[in-house]
């Protein structure tokens, strides 16, 4: 993985991680996260559809945040390792 920047769709973006943070059970909010970062690093399963979550944008996109995918990755990552879940949502 590089680190180019990857082009987000800012409304969908802010709405899979208000969902994955409304989490309660840490099982479940790791697996969204792993999910999530499974999105940003292949790009091709973000497809709006029956598998996509419609979070990669494209360059014509109006509403977009541009953000270094492995920043983004690195910050998931630390999340998947945390011990607790305190420590995981903060």
């Amino acid at each position: 993985m590089s680190n180019d920047p990857a082009l987000f769709k800012k409304e969908r973006l802010i709405a899979i991680l208000k969902e994955i943070a409304a989490e309660g059970d840490i099982f479940i909010f790791k697996n969204k996260v792993s999910e999530l970062k499974t999105s940003i690093i292949a790009p091709d399963s973000n497809q709006d559809g029956e598998n996509g979550n419609g979070l990669i944008a494209s360059c014509e996109s109006s509403d977009i945040l541009n953000y270094r995918r492995d920043l983004l990755v690195a910050e998931l990552d630390q999340i998947l390792e945390a011990q607790t879940f305190e420590r995981a949502k903060y």
